[in-house]
C-alpha cells in the first residue's frame, strides 16, 4: 500500500477541455459512477507505456480507493484491482528498447510503485488490440485507459460477438492515453510526482526512456493527457476485432 496514508485528491488537478479552454473539475466530475470494487485495466503494448503515459490516472483512482477505505477504518490492507496488460509473448516483455526476457519484479517493480499489486495484476500479454480486448473480457474489466496508438490492424484472430456484447454491458468508462486530441489533463502535486519519479527510477535499467522533461521536472509527467471515450464508441473503433452477430 505505497500511497495509502500519502495521497489525497488535493494532490491532483483535474481539466476537462470546455468552450474557453480547460476547466478545473474534481474527481467525481470524471467518475461520477465511481465504485472502490471497479475493475480497471490498464494496457501498456510495452512495459513502460502506461508509466509514462498514464501515472496520474492511476494513481487518481488508487487514492479515490484509499479515501474509501480511510473513511471506514484506519486499519485496513487491501490494493485497488488496477491491472497492468502489458505487451510481450514467448518469456520475453515488450519495451521501446525491443523484446527482453525479465525476472517477475523487474516487470511490475515500477508498477507496484503506483500501487498495481500484487504480482498476478501484471498480466502479460501479445500486444495486439485483439488479444488485449480479450484480456478485458476475461478479467472482467470495467475500467480501460487505452493507448491511443494502439489500433486494430491485421486481425489475426477475430472474438465472438458474445465479447462485444459483454463489452458493451460491463464497461464504465474508457479513456485514450497520450492522444493527439486530448480532453482532459491531470496535474500532480510534487508529491504525487515523486511517486511517478519513483516508478519510472524501478524501471529496469536497460530500457532507454524517450522523455522530454524541464529541469526538475518528473519525466513523463508532460505526457499525462488522454481523451475520454464512449465505452461504445470505443468498441465500435475495435469493431473489425470481433466476428458478426
Amino acid at each position: 500500500m505505497h500511497t495509502s496514508d500519502r495521497l489525497s485528491q488535493d494532490d491532483f488537478t483535474y481539466r476537462l477541455s470546455g468552450p474557453d479552454g480547460y476547466e478545473k473539475k474534481c474527481f467525481a466530475n470524471l467518475f461520477p459512477d465511481y465504485h472502490p470494487l471497479d475493475r480497471t485495466g490498464i494496457i501498456s503494448p510495452c512495459l513502460e507505456d502506461g508509466i509514462l503515459h498514464a501515472p496520474s490516472i492511476i494513481l487518481g483512482l488508487t487514492t479515490a480507493f484509499y479515501d474509501h477505505l480511510r473513511a471506514l477504518s484506519d486499519d485496513f490492507f487491501n490494493y485497488p484491482q488496477h491491472f497492468a496488460f502489458i505487451g510481450g509473448c514467448h518469456e520475453k516483455v515488450n519495451t521501446g528498447s525491443g523484446p527482453m526476457v525479465l525476472e517477475r519484479d523487474q516487470i511490475g517493480e515500477a508498477w507496484g510503485c503506483l500501487d498495481v499489486w500484487p504480482g498476478t495484476n501484471w498480466i502479460i500479454h501479445p500486444a495486439r488490440s485483439e488479444n488485449m480486448l480479450d484480456q478485458i473480457y476475461r478479467y472482467q474489466i470495467n475500467r480501460v485507459f487505452w493507448p491511443a496508438s494502439l489500433r486494430p490492424d491485421n486481425v489475426q484472430e477475430k472474438l465472438p460477438p458474445l465479447v462485444d456484447r459483454f463489452l458493451r454491458n460491463r464497461l464504465k468508462s474508457v479513456w485514450y492515453y497520450n492522444p493527439d486530441d486530448a480532453d482532459v489533463e491531470i496535474l500532480l502535486s510534487d508529491t504525487a510526482s515523486h511517486f511517478v519519479q519513483e516508478s519510472i527510477d524501478r524501471l529496469p535499467p536497460s530500457i532507454a526512456l524517450d522523455i522530454n522533461a524541464s529541469p526538475g521536472e518528473p519525466a513523463g509527467l508532460v505526457e499525462n493527457r488522454f481523451r475520454m471515450v464512449d465505452p461504445g464508441e470505443f468498441l465500435d473503433d475495435m469493431g473489425s476485432c470481433f466476428n458478426s452477430y
